[in-house]
């Protein structure tokens, strides 16, 4: 790939990512895009007020990165509040990208 980052913020209705930019088919997609030691970096709501289906859609989305890139993804915490939970997701090819990635956040 081309790529050293792909920056995905995809958003439809009630804080949800749509399911074309969730699936194990972006994600190869997008990865075959990156560089060998390529990051791909996604905006992802884990819990919302806005919608049930939210932490599904979480769920789904670290299954089809974890698919993807072999590993499952590095998790950083966007925003926290008793309503809604937003990460970011981390997609890593490579080792170039690791020790500059935060701990995981569970």
């Amino acid at each position: 790939g081309a790529y050293d980052a792909i920056i995905v913020d995809c958003f439809a209705g009630q804080d949800r990512v749509p399911l074309p930019c969730r699936s194990a088919q972006f994600y190869g997609g997008a990865r075959s895009l990156l560089k060998h030691d390529g990051l791909l970096l996604q905006n992802v709501w884990a819990r919302s007020s806005a919608s049930t289906e939210v932490g599904n859609d979480f769920n789904a989305a670290v299954a089809a990165l974890t698919g993807v890139f072999g590993q499952k993804p590095h998790q950083e915490v966007a925003f926290d509040a008793p309503q809604s939970l937003e990460y970011i997701l981390y997609g890593v090819n490579g080792q170039r990208w690791l020790s500059l990635l935060p701990a995981d956040d569970f």
